[in-house]
Protein backbone atom coordinates (compact mmCIF):
# COMPACT_ATOMS: atom_id res chain seq x y z
CA UNK A 1 0.00 0.00 0.00
CA UNK A 2 1.65 3.37 -1.22
CA UNK A 3 1.92 6.32 1.81
CA UNK A 4 -0.78 8.48 1.81
CA UNK A 5 0.76 11.85 0.53
CA UNK A 6 -0.48 14.93 3.23
CA UNK A 7 0.31 18.50 4.10
CA UNK A 8 3.50 17.41 6.01
CA UNK A 9 5.75 16.51 3.25
CA UNK A 10 4.73 18.41 1.03
CA UNK A 11 7.31 20.00 -1.35
CA UNK A 12 8.09 24.05 -1.88
CA UNK A 13 6.21 23.88 -5.23
CA UNK A 14 3.00 22.36 -3.30
CA UNK A 15 3.45 25.71 -1.16
CA UNK A 16 3.78 27.87 -3.78
CA UNK A 17 0.15 26.44 -5.76
CA UNK A 18 -1.24 27.58 -2.16
CA UNK A 19 -0.08 30.76 -2.11
CA UNK A 20 -0.79 31.61 -5.43
CA UNK A 21 -4.27 30.36 -5.20
CA UNK A 22 -4.70 32.62 -1.50
CA UNK A 23 -3.57 35.90 -3.54
CA UNK A 24 -5.98 34.70 -6.44
CA UNK A 25 -8.88 34.22 -4.37
CA UNK A 26 -7.81 37.45 -2.27
CA UNK A 27 -8.40 39.54 -5.93
CA UNK A 28 -11.15 37.74 -6.76
CA UNK A 29 -12.96 39.38 -3.79
CA UNK A 30 -11.17 42.60 -4.01
CA UNK A 31 -12.19 42.39 -7.62
CA UNK A 32 -15.85 41.58 -7.83
CA UNK A 33 -15.94 37.79 -8.16
CA UNK A 34 -18.22 36.20 -5.38
CA UNK A 35 -17.55 38.98 -3.16
CA UNK A 36 -18.67 42.25 -4.68
CA UNK A 37 -21.91 43.32 -3.22
CA UNK A 38 -21.76 47.05 -4.79
CA UNK A 39 -24.28 46.31 -7.17
CA UNK A 40 -26.65 44.40 -4.98
CA UNK A 41 -30.14 45.52 -5.00
CA UNK A 42 -32.64 45.33 -2.47
CA UNK A 43 -36.30 44.42 -3.45
CA UNK A 44 -38.53 47.55 -3.24
CA UNK A 45 -40.88 46.64 -1.48
CA UNK A 46 -42.96 49.24 -3.11
CA UNK A 47 -42.67 47.75 -7.07
CA UNK A 48 -44.06 44.48 -5.29
CA UNK A 49 -47.37 44.08 -6.89
CA UNK A 50 -49.91 41.77 -4.73
CA UNK A 51 -53.04 40.31 -5.11
CA UNK A 52 -55.69 41.56 -2.05
CA UNK A 53 -56.54 39.18 0.50
CA UNK A 54 -59.88 39.20 -0.31
CA UNK A 55 -60.64 39.61 -3.61
CA UNK A 56 -59.13 39.73 -6.91
CA UNK A 57 -58.01 43.11 -7.30
CA UNK A 58 -54.50 44.36 -7.33
CA UNK A 59 -52.27 46.41 -5.41
CA UNK A 60 -49.12 48.46 -5.74
CA UNK A 61 -47.10 46.33 -2.27
CA UNK A 62 -47.89 44.07 -0.08
CA UNK A 63 -48.62 46.94 2.46
CA UNK A 64 -50.92 48.65 0.12
CA UNK A 65 -52.91 45.39 0.15
CA UNK A 66 -52.80 44.91 3.82
CA UNK A 67 -54.11 48.41 4.47
CA UNK A 68 -57.02 47.78 2.10
CA UNK A 69 -57.66 44.45 3.74
CA UNK A 70 -58.23 46.41 6.99
CA UNK A 71 -60.12 49.68 5.44
CA UNK A 72 -62.30 47.79 2.52
CA UNK A 73 -63.11 43.97 4.90
CA UNK A 74 -62.24 44.79 8.56
CA UNK A 75 -59.15 42.32 8.47
CA UNK A 76 -56.30 44.43 10.34
CA UNK A 77 -53.11 42.58 10.72
CA UNK A 78 -51.78 45.03 13.25
CA UNK A 79 -54.77 44.00 15.43
CA UNK A 80 -54.79 40.61 14.55
CA UNK A 81 -51.29 40.88 15.59
CA UNK A 82 -51.43 42.13 18.90
CA UNK A 83 -54.59 40.83 19.83
CA UNK A 84 -53.16 36.89 19.61
CA UNK A 85 -49.69 37.54 20.21
CA UNK A 86 -48.32 36.20 17.24
CA UNK A 87 -45.15 35.21 16.41
CA UNK A 88 -43.49 35.22 13.11
CA UNK A 89 -44.71 31.49 12.17
CA UNK A 90 -48.15 32.05 13.60
CA UNK A 91 -48.49 35.29 11.37
CA UNK A 92 -47.26 33.31 8.10
CA UNK A 93 -50.18 30.80 9.37
CA UNK A 94 -53.00 33.56 9.63
CA UNK A 95 -51.84 35.12 6.41
CA UNK A 96 -52.04 31.93 4.30
CA UNK A 97 -55.30 30.66 6.24
CA UNK A 98 -56.90 34.19 5.27
CA UNK A 99 -56.06 33.25 1.98
CA UNK A 100 -57.27 29.88 1.66
CA UNK A 101 -60.67 30.93 3.73
CA UNK A 102 -60.81 33.57 0.81
CA UNK A 103 -60.14 31.15 -1.92
CA UNK A 104 -62.90 28.53 -0.32
CA UNK A 105 -65.38 31.24 -0.55
CA UNK A 106 -65.11 32.12 -4.21
CA UNK A 107 -63.47 35.64 -3.40
CA UNK A 108 -60.94 35.99 -6.22
CA UNK A 109 -63.87 35.61 -8.80
CA UNK A 110 -64.82 38.24 -11.31
CA UNK A 111 -68.69 38.15 -10.20
CA UNK A 112 -67.27 38.03 -6.89
CA UNK A 113 -68.54 41.57 -4.54
CA UNK A 114 -67.16 43.59 -1.41
CA UNK A 115 -69.69 41.61 0.31
CA UNK A 116 -67.93 38.39 -0.06
CA UNK A 117 -64.67 39.28 0.94
CA UNK A 118 -66.04 40.84 3.82
CA UNK A 119 -67.88 37.44 4.79
CA UNK A 120 -64.50 35.44 3.70
CA UNK A 121 -62.38 38.40 6.38
CA UNK A 122 -65.17 37.93 9.45
CA UNK A 123 -64.67 33.78 8.92
CA UNK A 124 -60.74 33.96 8.36
CA UNK A 125 -60.79 36.41 11.85
CA UNK A 126 -62.99 33.77 13.53
CA UNK A 127 -61.70 30.92 12.56
CA UNK A 128 -58.12 32.71 13.74
CA UNK A 129 -59.77 33.20 16.94
CA UNK A 130 -60.42 29.21 17.15
CA UNK A 131 -56.80 29.12 16.34
CA UNK A 132 -58.10 27.29 12.82
CA UNK A 133 -54.71 28.55 11.44
CA UNK A 134 -52.68 26.92 13.25
CA UNK A 135 -52.90 23.88 10.89
CA UNK A 136 -49.24 22.71 9.68
CA UNK A 137 -50.57 22.95 5.80
CA UNK A 138 -50.87 26.67 6.44
CA UNK A 139 -46.93 27.17 6.82
CA UNK A 140 -47.05 26.76 3.13
CA UNK A 141 -47.99 29.94 1.13
CA UNK A 142 -51.36 29.52 -0.43
CA UNK A 143 -50.47 31.82 -3.07
CA UNK A 144 -47.14 30.91 -4.90
CA UNK A 145 -44.73 33.72 -3.95
CA UNK A 146 -47.15 35.93 -1.98
CA UNK A 147 -45.48 39.34 -1.79
CA UNK A 148 -47.28 39.70 1.66
CA UNK A 149 -45.62 37.18 3.23
CA UNK A 150 -42.26 38.81 2.69
CA UNK A 151 -42.82 42.11 4.02
CA UNK A 152 -46.12 41.69 6.16
CA UNK A 153 -43.80 42.92 9.31
CA UNK A 154 -43.16 46.24 8.21
CA UNK A 155 -46.86 46.32 7.66
CA UNK A 156 -47.14 45.38 11.32
CA UNK A 157 -44.25 47.60 12.65
CA UNK A 158 -41.82 44.80 13.59
CA UNK A 159 -39.10 45.24 10.88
Amino acid sequence: MAPRNDDRGSSSSDSGDDEEARKQMEEDVAGGEDGDFGEWEEDDEEARTTQCLFSGAQHASPTAALQHAADAFGFDLRAVYKAHSLDFYSTIQCLNYARAVAEKMGCKKAEAGATIGSAAAKAALEGIAKGEQRAEQYLMPTLPDDPILFEWEHFVGVA
